[in-house]
């Protein structure tokens, strides 16, 4: 499987059970917003200590009929980091960063996304540690200003591996009822945990496409608990 065909799978798996499930569609050619409309997505993600780092885009979309389905343009207004002091070089580079190359989007008549753009997420994503990673390896700090913030940018990257780097294919039409699964997970040395994952999507009162749409993903791991959240919306420019 391509890392496109994985970022856009709506089914993560954990153990044997499936996360979500899509019921089938309605055959009929979906309504489809009039005007371009603002995309945002808010990805805020738990760190060590209570830490987080939040990362908010806006895009501008337009949606347009295809003879085999549904395409959507767009591209990137905005954006925003917040991220605590110890790893700055990387919300200074994420700022900087465009995700324009996703679109456009195409969408069957059902309204799953079936393919994007070149943009990969994760990817790049590593590539901007990396460059923190460098950039933080040739400056003047001491050793062990060094070696604490480059302990907080692996913890930023391990982070990355989270199920949020999977987008629903459901996203923009949602279909799927909530889901609320908790899997147990056993570590070394008798040390147990579990992931948690919630979702839930709103249509919009106009139209079937979105209006809400938010997953939270809550790894503990013994006396440790760290909180990774999405959150989508869509509304008329």
């Amino acid at each position: 499987m391509t890392q496109i065909d994985r970022r856009v799978a709506l089914c993560a798996m954990i153990g044997a059970g499936a996360l979500f499930a899509i019921p089938a569609a309605a055959a009929q050619r979906l309504e489809l917003p009039q005007g371009p409309m603002r995309l945002t997505r808010r990805l805020e993600r738990g760190m060590s200590q209570g830490a987080k780092v939040v990362v908010t885009r806006d895009w501008s979309v337009q949606f347009t009929p295809q003879r085999s389905g549904i395409a959507i343009s767009g591209k990137q207004t905005s954006v925003n980091v917040e991220a605590p002091e110890s790893v700055a070089a990387f919300a200074e580079l994420e700022e900087r960063r465009s995700t324009s190359d996703m679109f456009p989007f195409l969408l069957s008549e059902n309204g799953l996304i079936i393919r994007t753009g070149d943009y990969v997420e994760g990817s790049d994503e590593a590539q901007a540690i990396q460059m923190a990673q460098d950039k933080i390896q040739g400056s003047e700090l001491s050793h062990e200003s060094r070696e604490s913030i480059l302990i907080a940018l692996g913890a930023l990257q391990s982070s990355f591996a989270s199920l949020l780097e999977q987008m629903p294919a459901d996203l923009f039409f949602p279909t799927s009822k909530p889901v609320n699964r908790v899997q147990a997970i056993n570590l070394q040395n008798g040390v147990t945990g579990e992931f948690e994952l919630t979702y839930a999507a709103l249509s919009s009162e106009q139209g079937a496409w979105l209006k809400h749409a938010e997953r939270q993903v809550i790894t503990r791991i013994g006396s440790d608990e760290r909180r990774s959240r999405e959150v989508w919306s869509m509304a008329p420019l």
